[in-house]
């Protein structure tokens, strides 16, 4: 007993999850290369 209106707000809330799991991803791809260039540096001196 699920209707159109339902399914169309499980939807959405499935893409925004998925948006957010890429937006996670970014965040933790550029805090591993923040966190590499600081370790590189460190290393240099």
């Amino acid at each position: 007993m699920f209707s159109s209106h339902f399914d169309a707000q499980r939807k959405a809330k499935l893409e925004a999850v998925s948006d957010f799991n890429v937006i996670i991803d970014r965040i933790v791809s550029e805090a591993r290369l923040s966190k590499f260039e600081v370790c590189r540096g460190k290393e240099g001196v």
